[in-house]
């Protein structure tokens, strides 16, 4: 089996960053895709929460907090929030 063959089977780790999610707020979406694993990084929520209120990009934010939720909640096997700082 070569490199290829196995990335397609076993899908790829995705570490989420603060600004794609901002930008595309159903990102996490396309990104499992049934093979791939989501990973944020805690300091991620951190910056999302710090974000929220702000008037210009507030409602995104919003919205990706509500999607990271709804995976959480779910204990999506291929979603995760990273536990540390």
């Amino acid at each position: 089996m070569d490199k290829q063959e196995s990335c397609e089977k076993s899908g790829n780790l995705i570490l989420v960053d603060t600004n794609v999610l901002i930008n595309a707020p159903y990102a996490l979406e396309r990104f499992m895709d049934g093979k791939n694993k989501v990973v944020i990084p805690l300091i991620v929520l951190t910056e999302l929460d710090q974000l929220k209120k702000d008037s210009r990009i507030g409602a995104d934010v919003r919205e990706v907090i509500r999607e990271i939720e709804k995976y959480a909640f779910d204990k999506d096997p291929l979603f995760e929030v990273e536990k540390k700082l």
